[in-house]
């Protein structure tokens, strides 16, 4: 790894907006290469597309697999990694109920993967910043935090009244997400 010439070779499990934005920050680390894709989305870039995902599990070449598919698809897409020894980067949520969470714990144990999840918020430089506003006492004391991760899918979805929006979108299609609340 001392060679300055090594290049780390990704695969993208799922190319939406957190797939394509992942692309698009590797693609400015030089010594990082996108090697390929498995999508269902039409992809417009110079990587090596693979379909299926198993394929791309296979590709020997890629170090590490960054998964941003469906929610409900996490869970068997890391599997399939550990099971190719593929280290992997999984976007939020990782999992969408306790038993998938419980089984992928026991089974990366004894796995020679790594895995991490992609929540940034916990690693952004404003998270370290907002813990020392608050410890050194400049912003007084606390009485309450109130703070949401989500939007009102009732009255608005993406900027467009909801009642016109196609119930067959990922985020409002109840077989597409298995374990998450729908209103």
């Amino acid at each position: 790894m001392n060679n300055l010439n090594y290049i780390f070779n990704w695969g993208i499990v799922g190319y939406g907006s957190a797939g394509t934005q992942f692309e698009e920050n590797i693609n400015k680390v030089r010594s990082n290469n996108i090697l390929a894709i498995s999508s269902n989305s039409k992809i417009k870039n110079n990587s090596q597309i693979f379909i299926r995902t198993q394929e791309l599990m296979s590709y020997k070449d890629i170090n590490s697999v960054y998964i941003s598919n469906l929610n409900n698809q996490h869970y068997s897409t890391a599997l399939a990694c550990i099971k190719k020894k593929k280290n992997f980067i999984i976007e939020k949520p990782s999992f969408i109920n306790l038993e998938e969470v419980n089984s992928f714990l026991e089974k990366i144990k004894y796995s020679n993967s790594f895995a991490i999840e992609g929540y940034m918020n916990l690693y952004h430089p404003q998270l370290k910043t907002i813990v020392s506003l608050i410890d050194d006492g400049e912003i007084g004391n606390i009485n309450n935090i109130s703070a949401s991760y989500g939007f009102d899918i009732r009255s608005f979805f993406l900027g467009i009244p909801y009642h016109r929006y196609k119930k067959s979108h990922r985020l409002l299609d109840k077989k597409k997400v298995v374990g998450q609340y729908l209103i």
